[in-house]
């Protein structure tokens, strides 16, 4: 067992849209520390967290987000099975917002182990 390992890994989020998108958080249940948010994220742009993860068991990561047209946030999932291992670690995960769809919730792509 890899106890104690702490494990980062780093999610870029790609703003596809025409328009800003704000305060966007990357997170996972059991995180206790200060969830990481993009304020603005500006069409074009790209933004990148590093999550750090010291909980056991695996998690499933999140982007989070205020839908307005339906006034709820939303959860969308981006990785399932994040853990302390070095096979459950993602070094990293680019998410790429496409669209607004009409009920106000975002349209993305997801790719795992994305490198520069």
């Amino acid at each position: 067992m890899f106890m104690g390992m702490q494990t980062l890994p780093v999610v870029y989020v790609d703003n596809n849209t025409i328009e800003t998108l704000e305060n966007v958080t990357i997170t996972f249940d059991g995180d206790n520390a200060k969830e990481p948010t993009f304020k603005k994220n500006k069409s074009g742009e790209r933004v990148s967290t590093a999550l750090y993860n010291k909980v056991d068991g695996k998690k499933t990561v999140y982007m989070k987000y205020y839908n307005k047209k339906l006034r709820i946030t939303e959860r969308q999932e981006i990785f399932e099975g994040l853990d302390q291992s070095p096979l459950g670690t993602m070094g990293t995960i680019l998410v790429e917002v496409q669209n607004k769809k009409s009920d106000g919730r975002y349209e993305i792509n997801i790719l795992k182990n994305f490198t520069l």
